[in-house]
């Protein structure tokens, strides 16, 4: 892969790594991983806890022995993370080539940034939900990669060691969360059976594969910890299939499209270029406008709230994914936009309904789950993404050959790039600040800790506000469990930080 890329081509991927590795060593522990940096073992010390979190709490056997290993070991995670991102960058370009390769590499890094705040918290910079929900996708997308030659990126043929490697690999990344797992089976499938219509043979190495990842997606979801949990939610699990999805349709909804802007405002534009060049009936202007108006004033609404809380009313409307108007709208858009593609676009249609099916399909397992979160919405998120860009490639839009537009596209990227390095190194500062203020408090003999407070933003449960994350938080910075947690400004600090 290295070998066929050009200097220019590295460079820009090396880019995308520096950042993320940056953000990555800048970030702090946050909420679980306080719990587990404790358990800094041997390997076979690590290995018995995940056996006993399998036997007790939930059957993510290997998410958990990633979580422990890493959580310990912060900069080899931050180094393998921006590998991860970097390769998921690799593949969104590679799978969506076309005529605007100057202008691209732009907006997938702009995409990847300005996802949602709360994904971007949870996936990212969040170890643990990182290890758990980020590096399963990495697999996804290396299994599309593994299998470019169907999606016709290009001829490969796989050497005998995969159908060793990939089962065994399959079984374990099934057995790290729920939504990753329906991922891995319905991306195997879904070629199995294309591969089948197309050549009118079976795939062996997909098909072990498959059912080596049903095998460890079975154990996962039937271990004694599992079950124990699910008690839990009993009443969640109560309800039937059809109830659960009306129950979490909204969140799906708020997760996927509403919060994220970047990623409707995109949508919304590629499907006006869409409609205005291929429809000629009167059906044009009606369909432009029920496919733009709302995610412009949704993306609007959402700048606006991030600006200042304090906002009209009717622009909030937009942003309430508990509004039946809302939903219908949204479910109404994805679905004209499947049927707009399938009828508009020729080249790569087949590639296009491919993500959007397992984006729907990843979409509709995690509706009938309890567990929601940006965490849970990240790869239907990325696969939308891809849909997007296959369909942009696939237009003439001139602007994006305009050396001007190129030249402000770069200037902008810089600026969001630099804002959100700045931003974790101000993150970096203060947490090394509340460290300085927890020791210089032990020396006294106060009961009553003040703990500097961290940006609720981009970052996922900075602050010991839980009582199970306060435990955790004492025992990592040896502070007397029976001591009271006084999270206050860093203005508000009592210690002395000249």
């Amino acid at each position: 892969m290295l070998k066929k890329m050009k200097n220019k081509d590295l460079s820009k991927y090396l880019l995308v790594f520096l950042i993320f590795l940056i953000i990555g060593l800048l970030t702090p522990l946050t909420g679980d991983d306080w719990n587990n940096v404790l358990h800094n073992n041997t390997l076979s010390g690590i290995i018995e806890i995940a056996k006993n979190n399998y036997l007790t709490f939930e059957g993510r056997f290997f998410s958990r022995i990633f979580d422990l290993i890493f959580c310990s070991h912060k900069y080899i995670w931050a180094f393998i993370n921006a590998i991860g991102m970097t390769f998921i960058y690799y593949c969104i370009l590679n799978f969506t080539k076309g005529k605007h390769e100057k202008i691209m590499p732009i907006i997938v890094l702009a995409a990847l940034l300005l996802i949602d705040e709360q994904t971007f918290s949870q996936i990212y910079v969040w170890i643990t939900g990182n290890c758990t929900y980020f590096m399963p996708v990495v697999f996804i997308f290396f299994i599309i990669w593994f299998k470019r030659d169907t999606l016709k990126v290009v001829n490969i043929k796989y050497n005998k060691i995969w159908y060793f490697l990939l089962p065994i690999l399959s079984f374990i990344f099934s057995m790290f969360v729920e939504p990753a797992s329906v991922g891995i089976i319905s991306v195997y499938i879904l070629i199995i059976i294309y591969e089948f219509v197309k050549n009118k043979k079976v795939d062996i190495l997909l098909s072990v594969s498959t059912m080596f990842s049903s095998i460890g997606f079975l154990l996962m979801l039937n271990s004694p910890g599992t079950k124990a949990r699910a008690l839990e939610m009993a009443d969640f699990n109560k309800l039937n299939i059809l109830e659960k999805v009306i129950d979490t349709l909204p969140r799906q909804i708020n997760y996927v499209f509403i919060k994220n802007s970047f990623l409707i405002a995109l949508f919304s534009i590629v499907l006006f270029i869409l409609i205005y060049k291929k429809i000629k009936t009167k059906m044009k202007w009606p369909l432009i406008i029920y496919m733009i108006i709302v995610p412009f004033l949704t993306s609007f609404s959402n700048m606006i709230n991030t600006i200042s809380p304090y906002y009209p009313r009717l622009i909030k409307v937009f942003l309430d994914n508990n509004n039946i108007f809302i939903i219908i709208y949204w479910i109404s858009f994805l679905i004209i936009s499947i049927l707009l593609i399938y009828k508009l676009v020729r080249k790569d249609r087949i590639k296009i309904l491919f993500f959007f099916l397992v984006a729907i399909l990843n979409i509709m397992a995690m509706s009938i789950s309890p567990i929601g979160g940006g965490r849970t919405t990240f790869f239907p998120t990325i696969l939308l993404y891809i849909c997007v860009f296959i369909i942009m490639n696939d237009i003439d839009i001139k602007i994006f050959e305009n050396k001007i537009f190129l030249m402000f596209s770069k200037i902008f990227i810089t600026f969001i790039v630099m804002i959100f390095i700045l931003m974790y190194s101000y993150f970096a500062y203060l947490d090394v600040l509340r460290e300085k203020c927890i020791k210089q408090q032990l020396k006294g003999e106060r009961k009553t800790i003040d703990v500097v407070m961290l940006p609720g933003k981009y970052l996922w449960n900075p602050n010991p506000w839980v009582d199970w994350h306060a435990y955790t938080f004492k025992l990592v910075y040896n502070i007397d469990t029976n001591y009271e947690l006084h999270i206050v400004n860093k203005n508000n600090c009592e210690c002395n930080f000249k």
